[in-house]
């Protein structure tokens, strides 16, 4: 067994976590967008990227990987352009969709057949305290 601080230290499991955007802030969405990954697409095409995710509903990602020890700060620094308890977590590289399992205990979606990974090692994934409550599923899955 690997001691603590060496657990904490190295987190193999990656994460993105996962939001709708409000429609009413989609230049806004696509501004954050446009600063965080600048120089990859114009501004004209982030907004047309976030306006077509909320006129289907989808879920955009908001990090490219997070591990599980840094969800609970990404958590407290969601854009206000988050719809209010859209926030959803997925093991990396699941895209949310209504057929994508989802572990109960932790608020995880994970890979169909392989499990929930905190579940499945609690060793090397222990869930940072009162990161279930503050997770809200919202309408999904």
């Amino acid at each position: 067994m690997y001691p603590p601080d060496y657990v904490e230290f190295f987190d193999p499991m990656q994460f993105r976590l996962w939001v709708k955007i409000d429609p009413g802030k989609v230049v806004a969405a696509s501004a954050w967008y446009a600063q965080r990954y600048e120089g990859s697409m114009s501004a004209a095409a982030f907004y047309r990227d976030c306006r077509d995710a909320v006129q289907r509903g989808d879920y955009v990602g908001l990090h490219e990987v997070l591990h599980l020890r840094e969800v609970p700060d990404a958590l407290d620094n969601l854009p206000d352009f988050a719809v209010p308890g859209s926030a959803i977590l997925g093991e990396e590289p699941i895209v949310p969709d209504a057929q994508t399992p989802f572990c109960e205990t932790h608020g995880i979606l994970f890979t169909a057949g392989q499990g929930c990974a905190v579940c499945d090692d609690p060793v090397w994934h222990r869930m940072p305290p009162g990161l279930r409550e503050r997770l809200q599923r919202g309408e999904f899955p």
